[in-house]
């Protein structure tokens, strides 16, 4: 008796397109297709030369069969299914993607278990393309493959540096106790010079003294204030009652400068890759001009690079709803019978797009900013928590983001929250 598994549906092979699914790990590959109703499967190793020949064998059965056209379907892995896609790109074929949470609800349908091994995988990827529930698996310009890579390494180096000023203000605390500036006074100029003459060692800078501490220091930041020196000594002479000068001592001092040089090092790297990323955006602005603008109260060039580096060309859309559900902003509804559920955002789209937005909507919601009085609203009056309101603003932005750029214009404020019959009678 055949399992629900082999019960298919095979296509007529005359001009169609054979579906050809692979499911996709470190090392293999395991592929899956139904040539004239004739299941072929094979394993190879995750291997270009392997990958080459197996993706041969499929185009020369495929012909043979009558098909027009072969299609190789699989399930994201992050990484490790980009070769085997690429590979079949070269070579002409199509390239679809499945939805990993369909993958796993297809296996249970199939087989009645929550089980998961390689052998159970195509088959279920193959039901679901058989079915036509596949994804497109877009071919992105290089610009925009570039700055999608950039941007990747923006945002590394800003966890990094997020991970740094971490061990940076434990490292502060063990070393030097008593210091009581205002939070982030390290960052500052005064800081920075501090640590780069005394390494915020307050026994060094109790042996220098104040004069010489006030001669070192004003002579690399000349505006810092004489109470900010008389301050930083007294800070020194009473931390060094509580952590004595010594091995231990030097321990600490030596893990606040590593932790000092990778903040510097991954500052560097972020403020190098942003040029970089701007100036691509100014390329990819070349080949689309209705590519927003950078404006005061809107968007810088760099927020604009990152969120287009993420969401590739506009022109791939057909309406804002799709570029919220692809940032995960589109609303899910959770109802059944009486049952009446919180409406929350899916959160199953690009979760860099999702930050990107998130940071750009922040300083769009003061008070007299752009979207400040939306945001209060939201707030104040419908009494929103504050990561709802900042994502109700996130979702107002990228169909602001959206309109720009599909009117092919300039930001204009005054059009934001103006429909368009109103300001044609304004203007």
């Amino acid at each position: 008796m055949k399992s629900i598994a082999e019960i298919v549906r095979h296509p007529s092979p005359t001009g169609s397109t054979l579906k050809v699914v692979a499911d996709v790990s470190m090392d293999e590959l395991h592929f899956e297709a139904a040539i004239k109703g004739e299941l072929v499967k094979k394993e190879v190793a995750n291997r270009t030369l392997e990958i080459g020949l197996m993706l041969t064998m499929l185009l020369a059965k495929a012909k043979l069969a009558g098909y027009s056209q072969v299609c190789i379907v699989v399930e994201p892995t992050g990484c490790y299914h980009e070769l085997l896609l690429r590979i079949a790109e070269n070579r002409g074929m199509e390239t679809s993607l499945v939805n990993t949470s369909a993958v796993k609800h297809m296996r249970q349908v199939l087989f009645g278990d929550s089980g998961k091994t390689d052998v159970r995988d195509p088959t279920a990827i193959r039901e679901l393309a058989e079915r036509g529930h596949v994804l497109t698996h877009r071919r992105l310009p290089e610009v925009f493959q570039v700055m999608r890579r950039y941007n990747v390494i923006i945002d590394t180096a800003e966890r990094e540096i997020v991970n740094a000023k971490c061990r940076i203000h434990r490292c502060l605390k063990a070393l030097f106790p008593d210091l009581d500036f205002c939070a982030g006074f390290q960052y500052t100029n005064s800081g920075r010079a501090i640590m780069a003459a005394y390494g915020f060692d307050p026994h060094a800078i109790v042996r220098a003294g104040l004069k010489r501490v006030t001669k070192k220091l004003k002579r690399l930041v000349p505006r810092i204030r004489n109470c900010t020196l008389v301050r930083l000594v007294d800070y020194a002479e009473a931390s060094v009652q509580a952590t004595p000068d010594g091995r231990m001592n030097q321990a600490r001092a030596l893990e606040l400068q590593l932790a000092w040089n990778d903040l510097e090092f991954h500052e560097k790297r972020r403020a190098d890759t942003r040029s970089v990323l701007e100036n691509l955006y100014d390329e990819a602005r070349q080949s689309d001009p209705n590519l927003p603008k950078p404006a005061k109260g809107f968007a810088s060039k760099i927020n604009l690079a990152r969120l287009i580096a993420e969401t590739g060309p506009p022109s791939d859309f057909n309406a804002w709803r799709q570029l919220m559900k692809m940032a995960g902003l589109n609303l899910c509804e959770r109802q059944s019978g009486k049952y009446q559920g919180i409406t929350k955002i899916s959160k199953t789209g690009r979760r860099l797009l999702r930050k990107i937005l998130t940071q750009m909507a922040l300083p769009l919601v003061k008070k007299r900013a752009l979207f400040g009085q939306y945001y209060h609203h939201k707030r104040n009056v419908e009494k929103k928590k504050g990561g709802v309101a900042i994502t109700a603003v996130a979702r107002k932005l990228l169909k602001l983001i959206w309109g720009v750029y599909k009117a092919g214009g300039e930001f204009s404020a005054d059009r934001v929250f103006v429909c368009e019959s109103q300001f044609a009678q304004a203007a």
